[in-house]
């Protein structure tokens, strides 16, 4: 016995945009930053690791600034990841002097 599966096909001329569900956009292609995850406290020992991640969307992409204490983040011994969404600041090895609120 042979099964036939018969299917219709139409040509499409058009694109279809998912757009993220965010609570400030008027225009679907320019809308405000929105955190979607932030990092909570962290709390390392002198020499351990410390990773902070967050999740944001914005259109425009929002450029991200790291503070310390308030002010621009200056350290030269962290690194700083800034992906399509994500962004974190990773601290290989944590001193005394990278203790505070970041």
């Amino acid at each position: 016995m042979t099964r036939s599966i018969t299917a219709d096909f139409q040509q499409v001329n058009h694109l279809v945009y998912e757009i993220p569900n965010n609570k400030y956009a008027h225009n679907p292609w320019n809308y405000a930053p929105e955190f979607l995850k932030v990092f909570g406290d962290v709390r390392v020992h002198v020499g351990g690791k410390a990773v902070l991640d967050c999740v944001l969307l914005g259109s425009p992409r929002p450029k991200v600034c790291w503070l310390f204490n308030d002010d621009k983040m200056r350290f030269s011994d962290v690194q700083v990841e800034d992906t399509a969404d994500i962004c974190r600041l990773t601290i290989p090895y944590v001193m005394p002097y990278h203790f505070g609120k970041h």
